[in-house]
């Protein structure tokens, strides 16, 4: 939600909560009512879709994150038992292939941290027997290929995502145009009550007023020096 549109939605709080204190005065006129009780509906699904714009993303790129953990977390013993094989077997190939380190692997990219963990999987496979002398077992080989393809599964999970925050940013501008097709009746609604709520209909005029929450101003400059303040 961008810095105009969280200036509406507390437009649209206050209203609502000037609408509440003075259920009296509204319920006298029938249609007033009717759009009001629109007028709340809309604003509540405004915000139910608001949050679903501001955590969909949110959400998919945690999914990737604690994936990433989950797999350097276990590539990293295996890795570890390669390169002691390769240290006493002499095999420079096998050593190249194993060396990594936490650091290496999180500086890689999405794929390439997928295509890295194939690899070492596919070494350890290799010498699964041997391996067993470092507890790492063929079920801790076929965990850490489960960890590989979840991890390649969240980073598609974090692009549907990125679509599904597209869409719910089309859905929020037109809740927003709907809320205001809702203001605009209840504008003209107010005008019935004017003369005899006029503090109400103040109250409301100014609740409808869209203020600026974030910006400061800067105060007036001084006037130069042997010249009056300006009044």
């Amino acid at each position: 939600m961008n810095k105009g549109q969280e200036d509406r939605a507390t437009m649209h709080k206050a209203v609502d909560t000037l609408l509440d204190a003075n259920a009296d005065k509204t319920a006298e006129i029938p249609a007033f009512e009717i759009t009001k009780t629109n007028f709340k509906a809309d604003v509540a699904e405004l915000n139910g879709e608001l949050l679903v714009y501001g955590n969909v993303a949110a959400g998919k790129t945690q999914v990737k994150w604690d994936a990433e953990d989950s797999l350097i977390f276990a590539l990293l013993p295996i890795a570890s038992a390669l390169k002691v094989v390769a240290k006493r077997e002499k095999d420079p190939e096998l050593a190249e292939k194993a060396s990594v380190t936490e650091t290496s692997l999180r500086r890689l990219r999405d794929t390439e941290l997928v295509t890295r963990g194939k690899l070492i999987h596919a070494e350890a496979l290799k010498i699964v027997t041997e391996l067993a002398t470092f507890n790492i077992t063929p079920e801790v080989l076929t965990g850490l290929s489960a960890k590989i393809e979840a991890y390649d599964k969240s980073i598609g999970g974090r692009e549907s995502g990125v679509a599904q925050r597209k869409g719910a940013r089309k859905a929020v501008s037109d809740l927003f145009a709907k809320v205001d097709d809702d203001l605009e009746d209840l504008d003209n609604l107010m005008e019935l009550l004017r003369e005899k709520h006029p503090g109400f209909y103040n109250e409301y005029q100014s609740a409808r007023t869209i203020k600026d929450t974030g910006t400061r101003h800067r105060p007036p400059e001084p006037p130069p020096a042997n010249q009056p303040a300006q009044k």
